[in-house]
This record gives structure tokens, C-alpha cells and sequence, in this order.
């Protein structure tokens, strides 16, 4: 084929995908072979800017597996892509745990389109081997990290019956939302958040950007035309925008926590992109968690994760016996987990006891009489990097305050001061309601006590 067709990338299923699952596994390939003349030419593209610019040290790409690989790799593997952005905020996490000592957490990444949960129990993010991108199977293994169509640029819209709908239509970053000035006309979560006091209007945020109250309202007014309110209620309107978002996004944490076996009380809610913050401290509340976290700089965590990906390959090959590591079912079914080695493991009633566990922990029950069956073995190789000690700088403690203004939540208005994070210093406590501001990022602490 590759001799007929010079020139033309050619994608074999069982070269990229050798493992049991023939739907699967076309459907994996198929989806390689559409993406991979698009990532060539966009590695093209890159590989000639950054020579342009004298630019010799070596590129890495990100995988869904949360490693990275070369150039080459991704020309490829482009389906291993798929998730190349949310996975650093994983990584990210991991790291910050690392150094905080906290061993289990949730990710929150809300940026302007979207918001990316996953679980990260033992500092270790789960892998999945059947995922789904929309209506198509994906095999590739990547990091199980669930997405909703929740950002900032998420549109507010009125539903035939006169209810509120948030997302999954964005408006993304250009036009973006109304009060960006951009010629976005719609209201969006950002306008909501800005309408309710939020986020500054009289001050420009990061970029030099500075938001218009007046654009907001007048989105969020035709808006209230729709739904049958009137101009007056256009505080509560946004509110009842955000309550929206949040169980939306509550949900997304329950689908990688309580679906995945795992009581969500248990784990550090870990809020960071552009907007996490902005909504962590809600969607804890809604959940009942009783700790979350913002990370010193949260819009760039991602970023952060990405420099301290190793690189990685995942090699799988099938197997039909009955004991092994790997991938594993009960006898008769299709769907699998899969267990990771240990040393344990070299006798086969360790195994079975792994398996039965993680089955009951999964879907709530085993069956300690039926014959398991073992259906493939995996094997990660990596290739390590050195991860640097991160120091983040803290204030001095002065001049904390920017300002007080007002803020509407609960439905109604109340004082907040506006406080500077760069300035805080280390041990700093603050008493809500509170909001908190530092470069490409605003937290909401909308409750109060310390």
C-alpha cells in the first residue's frame, strides 16, 4: 500500500493496535488515519518555526497516557493525542501532591470550553483501554479523564419550555463572551460571574483585557426576555446560571468518583485553569467535600504538568490463558479491568483476590464462584526525566487588599474584599466571603467564617 501510494499515511490496525476487539480496534485505526495527515502537517509547521528561531533542543509531543513522545511517535501514533492538553493538568496534580503530602485527589480543570475531572487515587491517575470520542470507540489507552462541556465561554441559553440551559455550546475565544468586546452577543458563564461581581470591571484583568459590565447585562437581558423575567432579576438570573453549572460539574466529579467505586469525601478537590477556581469552593459545597485545593498559579498547571511528563510507550500483547497480568474478566464476559503487577502476583491466588477486589470496588459486587479469565498483557516502558524541586514565591503580607466591592451570591448582595494572592505570604488566612485575584485566575471563597 505505502508502495502504490507515495507520500500518503497509511494506518494498520494491528501494527497500531494489537489486542482483541476487532470494532475497536477499527474504529481506533480509522480515527488514526483521519487525524494523522493533520498532525504531520502541524508538526511540519512547527518543527520549521522553531528552526526559524534557532530553536535545537529536542520536541516532545503529549500522549493521552499523560507521557510525552517524539516528533516522529506522534506522526504515527496521532490518535494517542486525543487528550494531549487535559493531561498535564494530571500531571500537574500529581506533582503538587507530591510535595503537599496529600495522596488522593480529584482534578478540576475548568477552562473556557470545558471542564476535565479525574481521579488520582495513591498519586496514580487511572488508564482506561475503552474510551469513547463521541460515538466512535477509541482502544488507545490515555488517562480517564471525564469531560462536560462547561467553561467560561459555556452559553447561557432559554429551552422551548422557558428553562435555562448552560452549555455544551461555547463562545468560545473569539467571538467569546459578551463582555470581552469581541462581538460575542450571547451570555455566557464569564457574564454571569461578572454580573454577580465576581470578576472586576473597573480594573483590566491579565492581558490587559477589560470586561464590560454594560455588554453583560444587556446579553443577560435578552436572555430574561426569553425565560419571561423581567430586567430587575438579572442578579438572580445569572445565579441560577452558575447553580446550573455547578451540579453539572458536580456530576462530572461523581462520574469519575462514585462510578469509579470511590466515596469523593475522601479525596482533596483540586480546582485550577482559567475558571476552576472561580467554581471549586461551589462545587464542593454541592458535593459535601470537606477539603479542596488551588495551586499557586492554577491557569498554568497544566503547562507546569506537561515539562515533567516522562516519556512513555504502552505495549500490549493478547493472551488467552488463565493466569497473567494484565487485563482480566469474568469467563463468559467482554468487559475487563486491569490489574497492575506486583510481586505478590507470581502465585495465582494473589491475582484472583486483586481481581475480585477491584470488581467489587467497580461495580459494587464479584462473584466469588466464576472462572476469571485473563485477556491481555500490558507492559509501560518510560523514559524518566528529573523533576525539579518547585519553589513558589509568596508575598510579604502587605497590602493584601485590592478593594471591597459588591458581590451577589445567595441571593443577595454582600461586601467582599477583593484580596492579592501574589502578596499573601506563607500561613496567610482571610475571612469570607472573600475573593481572591492573581494573574490569570479568581477564586471564590463565597461563604463566611475563615
Amino acid at each position: 500500500m505505502r508502495r502504490l501510494l507515495p507520500g500518503i499515511p497509511v494506518s494498520e490496525s494491528a501494527i497500531l493496535l494489537p489486542e482483541k476487539g476487532e470494532f475497536g480496534r477499527f474504529s481506533t485505526c480509522v480515527m488514526n488515519a483521519y487525524l494523522t495527515p493533520r498532525i504531520v502537517d502541524y508538526l511540519k509547521t512547527l518543527t520549521a518555526a522553531l528552526a526559524e528561531r534557532g530553536v535545537k533542543a529536542p520536541v516532545s509531543i503529549m500522549t493521552s497516557n499523560g507521557g510525552a513522545m517524539t516528533l516522529d511517535r506522534a506522526a504515527k501514533s496521532a490518535v494517542a493525542t486525543f487528550l494531549s492538553g487535559p493531561v498535564g493538568g494530571v500531571n500537574g496534580t500529581i506533582r503538587i501532591c507530591e510535595m503537599t503530602d496529600a495522596p488522593n485527589c480529584i482534578t478540576f480543570d475548568m477552562g473556557g470550553t470545558s471542564t476535565d475531572v479525574a481521579l488520582i487515587y495513591n498519586r496514580m491517575a487511572r488508564t482506561s483501554h475503552d474510551n469513547q470520542h463521541e460515538a466512535f470507540p477509541l482502544a488507545w489507552p490515555q488517562l480517564d479523564i471525564h469531560t462536560i462541556g462547561a467553561g467560561g465561554g459555556s452559553i447561557i441559553s432559554a429551552q422551548p419550555d422557558g428553562t435555562l440551559e448552560v452549555g455544551p455550546q461555547s463562545a468560545g475565544a473569539i467571538p467569546g463572551p459578551a463582555c470581552y468586546l469581541r462581538g460575542g452577543t450571547v451570555p455566557t458563564i464569564s457574564d454571569a460571574n461578572l454580573l454577580l461581581g465576581r470578576l472586576p470591571s473597573e480594573r483590566a484583568i491579565s492581558g490587559g483585557l477589560k470586561l464590560s459590565v454594560d455588554a453583560a447585562r444587556k446579553a443577560m437581558e435578552e436572555l430574561a426576555k426569553q425565560v419571561g423575567r423581567s430586567g430587575d432579576g438579572i442578579q438572580e438570573l445569572a445565579e441560577s446560571a452558575l447553580r446550573i453549572a455547578v451540579a453539572k460539574m458536580a456530576g462530572a466529579v461523581r462520574e469519575v468518583s462514585v462510578h469509579r467505586g470511590h466515596d469523593p469525601r475522601d479525596f482533596v478537590l483540586f480546582g485550577f485553569g482559567g475558571a476552576g477556581p472561580m467554581h471549586l469552593l461551589p462545587v464542593a459545597d454541592e458535593l459535601y467535600l470537606p477539603r479542596a485545593m488551588i495551586p499557586p498559579m492554577p491557569g498554568h498547571l497544566s503547562a507546569f504538568g506537561q515539562m515533567l511528563a516522562d516519556h512513555r510507550r504502552d505495549y500490549v500483547s493478547v493472551w488467552g490463558g488463565a493466569a497473567s497480568t494484565g487485563d482480566y474478566s469474568d469467563a463468559g464476559q467482554s468487559f475487563t479491568l486491569s490489574i497492575p503487577w506486583q510481586q505478590s502476583y507470581k502465585q495465582w491466588a494473589p491475582l484472583l483476590a486483586a481481581f475480585r477486589a477491584r470488581h467489587e470496588e467497580t461495580f459494587g459486587y464479584a462473584d466469588a464462584n466464576n472462572d476469571i479469565q485473563a485477556t491481555a498483557i500490558r507492559l509501560v516502558a518510560l523514559g524518566l526525566v528529573s523533576k525539579p524541586n518547585i519553589m513558589f514565591p509568596s508575598g510579604d503580607g502587605k497590602n493584601v487588599i485590592i478593594e471591597t466591592r459588591p458581590v451577589w451570591f445567595d441571593g443577595a448582595k454582600h461586601d467582599c474584599k477583593v484580596y492579592d494572592r501574589t502578596a499573601m505570604n506563607v500561613g496567610f488566612a482571610l475571612e469570607g466571603p472573600a475573593i481572591i485575584e492573581e494573574p490569570g485566575c479568581t477564586s471564590a471563597f463565597l461563604r463566611n467564617g475563615a
